[in-house]
Order: C-alpha cells, then structure tokens, then sequence
C-alpha cells in the first residue's frame, strides 16, 4: 500500500490479516484486497487488473483518498528580483491573498489586485458556495478486490 497506508493504519487497527508493504512485506500470495496509492496506481493497475484467461485477476476502481482546497492564497515563499534569484529555496506558496481573491490560481500577467473581483468572489462563496481556486487537490488510491470473490470495488 505505498502512499496509501495512513489512515488505513487506524481503519484497520481491529483486522488482524492485514499486511502493510505488499508484495515484498507480506506473507501473503494472493491477498484479497489490495490497496495502493500515488504513483504505484498504474503500476499495480497493469499488473493486477489485466486479463488471465479472458477475466482480470482483481476488478479496479480509483478513490479520492485525501482532498484539500486550494492554497493559492498563500504568499510565495520566495519571489525572484534583481536581487533574489530564488537558488536552492523552496518554490512553494501560491499568488498572496489579494491576487488570489482577484483571480485565483493563475492571475494574468502583471495583475493587481482589483477589488471588484474580489468583493465579487467573496459574494459568490458565501451565498453560491463557488470556490476561490482550483478544487482538484487530491491524492488518489486505487482499490483490487480479486475478482473471484463476486464483489465490486
């Protein structure tokens, strides 16, 4: 399950035939359910969902494990100048929050805080819940549950 361990750490607590670290830190040849996560979702997609003998071994979904909001509203952590190249510090942090009450996310070039647009944003978060932002954070998981048990994911 790498990436996708915690909170299933504290889900699980109670189950006493889980193994963390599947394949290499499992006993297990043929678990029923495998859980993965980040960037091994494809990996473990093509190696466990794919047909044998004209049926996958594990049927396949992916999940939202995580979801955040946006943190465009946070002052880059550093902004380079004539004096400040930015070398070696972190790239993180997003436009400060007037710009991203403005724009959001992606302001144009050379913008400013207009605070029309931003009066307008602030309106439509209160009274139509629209966000500020981009709301595709996530970290996703996907779910094998071996497709002889009669069960879908």
């Amino acid at each position: 399950m790498p990436d996708a361990e915690w909170p299933f750490y504290w889900y699980l607590r109670d189950y006493t035939n889980v193994c963390y670290g599947f394949p290499t830190g499992c006993d297990k040849a043929n678990p029923e359910v495998i859980i993965t996560g980040g960037d091994a979702i494809a990996k473990y997609q093509s190696q466990y969902a794919t047909l044998e003998n004209g049926a996958p071994a594990f049927l396949f979904h992916q999940y939202h494990l995580r979801s955040w909001w946006d943190e465009g509203y946070k002052p880059p952590a550093c902004v380079p100048g004539a004096t400040d190249s930015c070398e070696g510090q972190p790239a993180w942090g997003g436009v400060g929050p007037l710009l991203w009450l403005s724009y959001g996310d992606n302001p144009p070039a050379h913008a400013q805080f207009d605070p029309g647009l931003a009066l307008m944003h602030v309106w439509q978060w209160w009274w139509e819940r629209r966000a500020i932002g981009s709301t595709a954070g996530t970290t996703d998981m996907g779910l094998f549950i071996r497709s002889d048990l009669g069960m879908s994911p």
